[in-house]
Parts: structure tokens; C-alpha cells; sequence
């Protein structure tokens, strides 16, 4: 499912819950926020590409990303749904990680070791989210439903094969929770721990060896922001 689909799908929800109730305050707002990303990476791979996994690994690495939002609040009295979207306008690096490996080409060559590497690049990471909650006067205690979608360009360095670099894209499910203070000014504070469960991405190298990342993300969010 693409964001355009997931889009149009929280639109049409929005459209019969407004019908549905009476809106008594409608904000926008904007911000940054800055997060801490704890990434964890099931990395697998098929040396024939014939469905059978060779070798299994995990990977853990720590990101922190600034990103930047702009969304808009329905209030209908104790009950407030927020919708909005979220970017990052930087790339976030994972780190490189290697592999020595002995590979024999044919059965009259010798056996050739060297050391097989791969690292990861994620860009233009974006976020449509749905924050279902609460209000306490302008405060509110929320739910995170998002829909995440990225770049991530692989760079693989592998010792029986051409290297390989290639962008795929990258798309994931987000749910959370979090809270959100307003001062008098519109001024807002928001805190909110998430986690992502990104879909699997693969890579095939010239001699038929699939690669796959499999990457899962908990983060916690400080945001910062002005509503009017």
C-alpha cells in the first residue's frame, strides 16, 4: 500500500467522523522535533537467490534525526484527532558491517578469502500520521498511527561479485503513543515513543546472491511547535 492510497483512506475517515460530530476548534500547527532512533536490522542472505537463507544476522545502530512537521486538530470537546506530516531533511548513515568470507570460484581455483561489507544510506524519510486522543483544555493524551515511507540506498562491496549500489524504496507501519502541552501563546510541547516495523528490502548482486535488510525502529520524539 503506497501513501497516496493510505492518504486518501485517513482523508475518507476524517471526511465521515466530521460529518459525524460537530468540530468545535480546528488548529494548524508546525514545528521541529528531534528524536533519538534505536534501529534494529535482520539481515539475511541467499547466496543462489533460490530461496534457501545462507547466513542471519542482526545489527543494531543509534540515529539522531531532526526532522521538521506541519498538521492540523480537530477538537470536538473532550475528543481530538490530529492529522499530519512529518520529514526529515537529512540522511541517516547505518553503519558498515563486514563479513570475512572463502570463496572458490570453480573447482580447479583456490579458495579466495577476503572480507564481504555492506552499509546503508535512508533518505527523504516521511511520515503521515493519525494521532487519535484526549484533551485536557488545549492539552492532550494521544495514540500514533503512521504510515512511513524512505529511500534507503545500499552499497554492498562483496569479494565473488561486482559490487553493488542501488536505492530501493523503503515503506513501514507506525504506532505510538504520546502526550501534548499548549501554552497560552500556542506554544507546544509534544513527547512520544514510536515504533516502526519497516517492510523487508533486497538486493541482488551479479552473481545471483540475494541480500535482505529487514529494519525495525523504536524512537522517542521532543517536538517543538506553534499552533494558531
Amino acid at each position: 500500500m503506497n501513501i497516496r492510497k493510505i492518504g486518501l483512506s485517513i482523508g475518507a475517515i476524517l471526511f465521515f467522523v466530521l460529518n459525524a460530530v460537530q468540530v468545535q476548534a480546528v488548529t494548524l500547527g508546525m514545528g521541529v522535533s528531534m528524536s533519538t532512533n534505536d534501529l534494529s536490522t535482520i539481515g539475511t542472505e541467499d547466496i543462489d537467490n533460490n530461496g534457501t537463507i545462507t547466513t542471519t544476522k542482526t545489527f543494531a545502530d543509534s540515529v539522531m534525526a531532526g526532522s521538521i512537521f506541519i498538521e492540523t486538530t480537530f477538537e470536538f470537546g473532550s475528543f481530538g484527532l490530529t492529522l499530519g506530516l512529518d520529514y526529515i531533511p537529512v540522511d541517516a548513515d547505518i553503519d558498515k558491517r563486514s563479513i570475512t568470507q572463502s570463496s572458490v570460484g570453480d573447482s580447479s581455483a583456490a579458495a579466495k578469502t577476503g572480507t564481504n561489507s555492506a552499509r546503508g544510506t535512508i533518505k527523504d524519510h516521511r511520515t503521515l500520521y493519525i494521532q487519535p486522543g484526549i484533551m485536557f483544555g488545549s492539552n492532550m493524551i494521544y495514540g500514533v498511527l503512521g504510515y512511513a515511507t524512505a529511500d534507503v540506498e545500499g552499497t554492498t562491496d562483496i569479494i565473488s561479485s561486482t559490487n553493488l549500489k542501488e536505492t530501493k524504496s523503503l515503506n513501514g507501519t507506525k504506532v505510538g503513543f504520546g502526550i501534548k502541552h499548549v501554552r497560552d501563546s500556542g506554544i507546544f510541547i509534544k513527547a512520544d515513543y514510536a515504533e516502526t516495523d519497516y517492510d523487508p528490502v533486497s538486493w541482488v548482486t551479479s552473481n545471483s546472491t540475494k541480500g535482505t535488510a529487514d529494519i525495525e525502529n523504536q524512537s522517542f520524539a521532543i517536538s517543538l511547535g506553534k499552533q494558531f
